[in-house]
């Protein structure tokens, strides 16, 4: 071979391999780009995963804790080292509710219910967890209270 040909194949040689790194960087940059894309779609997924779990333990009606949440809390309460005054339970039943309900309609019954929710938070501590198990009953967890204070508190809810 000569010189001229050798050059002749050299140059070829740099084409190629000048195309394949155009090529790679080009194929790099897309591989970059779906990469970011998936970890953003799975970012996205996780979040509506947390979300969903979020909703299944919530009422959609009053926006508080539903069985399922009161639950999980109560069982997380009962994991933590024992509390000095323990922990008091107040449940809740709404007196005539189903007459409320077949003589003014479920809408008027969502109102009263809300209302509730609204009138329990307002009423109790920041610690107090709330739920609506069903219906109208509720119930409230009261941790680090006695049970001699617990009493009152049902009163005042009561009265509230």
């Amino acid at each position: 071979m000569d010189l001229l040909q050798l050059r002749v194949i050299e140059r070829v040689l740099a084409v190629i391999i000048g195309g394949m790194s155009i090529y790679l960087g080009y194929r790099l940059h897309n591989l970059r780009g779906e990469l970011q894309r998936r970890q953003t779609l799975q970012a996205l997924t996780l979040r509506q995963a947390q979300e969903a779990e979020e909703e299944a333990r919530q009422d959609h009606l009053t926006k508080m804790l539903n069985r399922r949440g009161i639950a999980e809390r109560f069982e997380a309460l009962s994991g933590e080292p024992s509390p000095a005054q323990g922990v008091a339970v107040i449940l809740i039943d709404i007196d005539r509710f189903k007459s409320l309900n077949d003589r003014w309609g479920h809408q008027a019954g969502d109102v009263v219910l809300r209302y509730l929710a609204q009138t329990l938070r307002r009423s109790l501590r920041a610690i107090d967890i709330i739920s609506r198990l069903g219906g109208d009953e509720f119930a409230v967890l009261m941790p680090d209270t006695a049970a001699e204070d617990c009493t009152p508190l049902a009163e005042r809810l009561r009265c509230a």
